[in-house]
Formats: structure tokens, C-alpha cells, sequence
């Protein structure tokens, strides 16, 4: 009867290969990536690759990435077709790897979970969805297996995935983004445009094949493809706790009226002499979505408001970089105006504090 099942729905009727009761092939366990981050194809017991061994590989290797081709896909030889001005925007991120969200404890998105953490994943399956546990930061994807619809006015980390079987391999349709995630640590990137379509197939009991066609016609002029196998863990294996809390190690570089460590020496009345000739006296705070525009290598920074739209900032040279780390999220802001009266011009932004993670504005 499961023979018939599985023939009646396309499939090859492998016996080599774990299914479920209803035919389907099973990929339930713990897996790791063969060959990723300099890690050879074979097992990696726990005790091997836990703690300071995760977090050495992860982090460890950041100069040889950084020094990677133009467009080199993490070392891997595979060579992203970049449009002309895409080029560019990828070599600002490649002179600012610091902006990248996964080392500061955001979503690796897709396909960078699979290809870019030193970490494991567990697979969870029944007949109706397959749920993907990234040990990095705790990311689960739950898959339906119904090749049902994309939901409308959605964008996510990882975007919205849905499967369908064709065969014995899981076919998996990924879409809206949010346009936040990067590819790799070198800058790589996508936008919020992007189209994955990944394949899951099971080459024998301990190993699937993973492959990832990439589309986002905004950034790429083809469409291009990575590939790897996974490999089973023993039985034994468990996904380790991922603590991670963005910004945990930055209180010592921040002043006690920032929340951190340092007192501010410079005091209110310096930053008011740094504003130069603006004529509004006292210190101004104004709250939005804080928004960053590149434009020929400067970012021109604007803080949106609901009310009022765009207001430009410009910002003190003491937080510029942390105004930097901080665009497309809720923040306040505190400062001068540089117009003739207060709420008119520019705002001279000195000193800076996020209120969310994300922007409320257009559901993002």
C-alpha cells in the first residue's frame, strides 16, 4: 500500500531513505552542513563544537572573509551577478561589515541560515508542515507542505515559505522579505525583492542535498544557485541554548545619559556650541523612523514621522557611526533645530536612544 502511495504521487520508491507513514521521505533529526566554515565533512560531536568552538568559527575567520572577491559568494567560488549599481551598494557594505544584522544577534534569513552559521539545525516533520530549529538564535521556520498562497501585506526576516513535494525532494517557494537580512559577513546582500526557491533532497539516510535558486531583479541580473550537502547527526546530539542580546558588550563605550558607563564630560552645553549657528537655544527631542540614504559613499539620514513625513537629520560627528546602526528603527533624538525657529530646517541631532526594534510605519 505505501509503495502504491508513493507511486501514485510521483515518487521514486527509494528504499534507501527514511519515510513517514504516509510515503513521504523523512527528514526529522539534527543536521550540520558538510565542509561549512573551514569544518570537515564528518561528525561534530558536541563537546567539539559547543561554547568557544561555535563562537570562534563564527566570528574567528573575519579578516580572510572581509578580503574576498567583489562579488564572491562567501568563498565558495560561486560568483553573484550584480547589477552595475548593485556593485557598488555591495562594496559600502563590504567597507561597513559592521552593519551586517547577524552578528548582532538578528535573523540570518534565507538561505544564509543554511549556508552561513557554524551551527545545526533540527528538522521536525509530519504530513501537513516541516519545522526548521536553527540553533543560531533560536530561528524556527515552519513550513506548510500544502503549496498554499503567500500572504498579502506580509515582509519578514526570513520571509514566508511555503512547500510542495515534487517526488522524493521538498520544493520550498520563499518570499516577502523585509529586505534586512545580508547574504554573508562580506557585504553580500539582497532587498526586499528577493525570490528563493530551495530544494531539500534526501541522498541517503544521513545526508540531504540543499540547493537554493536566488532571484531579486533589483539587485542580481540572473538568477544564480548555491549548493551543499547536510549531514545527520547521532541520535544523541541536541541544540545548545544561543545567547545573544544585541548591543550586550556596549555599555562601557556609551555615557551615563546614554544608559551607559562613562560620564559625559562634554555636558549639554558643548553639544549646543557644536550646533553651530542655529538660533533655536535648549535642547529639542523629537521621536520617528529613523531612515539612511546613500548617496555617493555619505548616508543622508531623515527621521519619519507619521505626521509630519520626512524631517532631515544631520547628526553630530560623536554619534554618526551609532546613527549608522541604528536606521530603520523606532528612535529619539535629541538636538537642535537649525532652521530660524523651532520645528523648521534640518535637526542636529547629539545624542541618540532606540525605542524598537523595526519601524512601525508600512507594517515593517
Amino acid at each position: 500500500m505505501v509503495v502504491a502511495l508513493s507511486l501514485a504521487r510521483g515518487q521514486s520508491g527509494r528504499s534507501d531513505i527514511p519515510r513517514l507513514p504516509d510515503g513521504r521521505p523523512d527528514f526529522q533529526g539534527t543536521w550540520f552542513k558538510v565542509g561549512g566554515f573551514g569544518l570537515t565533512g564528518a561528525i561534530i560531536p558536541t563537546e567539539a563544537r559547543g561554547g568557544g568552538a561555535r563562537g570562534a568559527a563564527g566570528g574567528g575567520g573575519g579578516g580572510a572573509r572581509g578580503a574576498a572577491s567583489t562579488n564572491e559568494f562567501f568563498l565558495r567560488g560561486v560568483r553573484i551577478p550584480y547589477l552595475p549599481e548593485a556593485i557598488l551598494e555591495k562594496r559600502w557594505r563590504q567597507m561597513n561589515q559592521y552593519m551586517d544584522g547577524e552578528p548582532r544577534c538578528h535573523l540570518a534569513g534565507v538561505p544564509r541560515a543554511a549556508e552561513q552559521p557554524p551551527y545545526p539545525h533540527a528538522i521536525i516533520q509530519d504530513e501537513n508542515y516541516l519545522t526548521i530549529l536553527y540553533e543560531y538564535v533560536h530561528e524556527p521556520r515552519i513550513i506548510p507542505l500544502d503549496n498554499s498562497s503567500h500572504p498579502r501585506n506580509y515582509w519578514a526576516w526570513d520571509g514566508d515559505s511555503r512547500g510542495r513535494w515534487e517526488g522524493d525532494t521538498l520544493v520550498v517557494d520563499v518570499t516577502n522579505f523585509n529586505g534586512r537580512t545580508w547574504l554573508d559577513m562580506t557585504g553580500n546582500f539582497i532587498d526586499e525583492n528577493l525570490h528563493v526557491v530551495e530544494r531539500y533532497t534526501l541522498k541517503d539516510t544521513n545526508t540531504y542535498t540543499y540547493e537554493a535558486t536566488l532571484t531579486d531583479p533589483t539587485v542580481f541580473s540572473e538568477t544564480w544557485q548555491i549548493k551543499f550537502d547536510v549531514r545527520r547527526q547521532p541520535e544523541a546530539e541536541q541544540l545548545l541554548e544561543y545567547s545573544c542580546l544585541e548591543g550586550e558588550g556596549d555599555r562601557e563605550h556609551y555615557t551615563e545619559d546614554a544608559g551607559g558607563l562613562k560620564p559625559n564630560l562634554a555636558g549639554p552645553a558643548a553639544a549646543r556650541a557644536q550646533a553651530g549657528a542655529s538660533s533655536a537655544q535648549g535642547q529639542y527631542t523629537i521621536s520617528g523612523c529613523l531612515r539612511g540614504e546613500l548617496d555617493k559613499g555619505d548616508v543622508r539620514y531623515a527621521l519619519a514621522k507619521a505626521s509630519r513625513g520626512n524631517i532631515p537629520l544631520s547628526p553630530d560627528p560623536s554619534i554618526g557611526s551609532k546613527l549608522l546602526e541604528l536606521i530603520d528603527r523606532e528612535v529619539r533624538v535629541n538636538g537642535n533645530w537649525e532652521g530660524r525657529k523651532p520645528g523648521s530646517g534640518r535637526f542636529f541631532a547629539t545624542s541618540v536612544r532606540v525605542l524598537a526594534e523595526g519601524c512601525s510605519r508600512n507594517g515593517r
